[in-house]
């Protein structure tokens, strides 16, 4: 997600995610909605999450709004597409697609839908920790993104929006959506553009096919900015046999510190960050304001995710 970002952040942070997806496979729930309703862990946080319309207030609301629903609008939108897959013996065996979108304009989440594309596919989902000065909120989500079951939209923005969780009183990212038109493009051009993890199938199955887009194919760029300093944190599977901070401390250095409540290692600033949660140590990463991330998972209009698909399809023999 750089240009201040470091190898570690680039690339291990999916990757850890990516990682643990694969050991959940046989414990995965199937594809759900995920909506502003459902809640996450916040110690020590308020609720409610001040400041979600004071950002989003006329003069520059409607001009805003008409961006964003453009894309992410139920029915009228263009439609936001991520795609994912299951793999076994390093092959893909079945994949899948996700449409993240709201229902109306006055939505504060996303709702998301996964559909199985090809082969045998089971959705797996991520929990994550994201932890601010004002405690730990949680949040599930499926793989590369941090749109999830807690997430909050805080506004909406000329060309983004801003994002954080329920129960903070300020937003996350600030998210660019930029979106490039792809049309008359090889299949193969257009899936070496998206940023994503080799897990999600799309290169692994199409590196190969050089068919034109259709007319109207889009690919959306996410490049975003950190506006609160956070860790996020993996929760989906504990380090084995990390011991405690102080014994990754002795044989990594660095210094323990504190955000929240929660203690964390950092070695060195190319390095995984350690966070002690709940007593256990996870892998994480420290996010500081001011941080620009350009290399992120893509998305698809609903045009493009559609004739993808359908390759993916006819490569799997479906």
């Amino acid at each position: 997600m750089l240009n201040i970002r470091t190898q570690w952040n680039a690339q291990a942070r999916k990757g850890a995610t990516a990682a643990a997806v694969v050991l959940l496979m046989s414990l995965a729930a199937c594809g759900g909605n995920i909506n502003s309703t459902a809640s996450g862990e916040n110690p020590g946080a308020s609720t409610g999450g001040a400041g979600n319309d004071a950002a989003s207030t006329p003069p520059t609301r409607s001009t805003n709004a008409s961006f964003f629903d453009g894309i992410f609008l139920k029915d009228s939108g263009t439609g936001y597409y991520q795609f994912d897959a299951n793999f076994q013996g390093g092959k893909v065996k079945g994949t899948a697609k996700t449409a993240f979108y709201v229902n109306t304009d006055g939505d504060s989440n996303f709702s998301t839908t996964s559909s199985p594309v090809a082969g045998t596919f089971s959705q797996q989902y991520v929990s994550q920790a994201y932890i601010t000065s004002e405690g730990a909120f949680t949040s599930q989500s499926t793989p590369y993104t941090d749109i999830g079951t807690n997430s909050k939209i805080f506004s909406k923005l000329p060309q983004g929006y801003e994002l954080g969780m329920q129960g903070m009183s300020s937003p996350l990212y600030q998210v660019t959506v930029n979106a490039q038109d792809v049309s008359g493009q090889p299949v193969s051009q257009v899936v070496y553009k998206d940023e994503g993890p080799a897990t999600n199938g799309l290169y692994s199955l199409l590196s190969n096919d050089n068919t034109p887009m259709p007319q109207g194919s889009t690919i959306y760029q996410t490049p975003y900015s950190v506006l609160t300093t956070h860790l996020w944190v993996n929760l989906t599977t504990a380090m084995s046999g990390s011991g405690s901070l102080e014994q990754i401390q002795t044989a990594n250095g660095g210094t323990i510190q504190s955000l929240g409540g929660y203690r964390y290692l950092q070695p060195t600033p190319d390095s995984a960050t350690y966070v002690e949660y709940n007593g256990v140590i996870y892998y994480g990463e420290l996010l500081n304001a001011g941080d620009v991330h350009d290399i992120d998972p893509a998305a698809y209009n609903r045009a493009a995710a559609e004739f993808i698909a359908q390759h993916e399809a006819a490569v799997l023999g479906q």
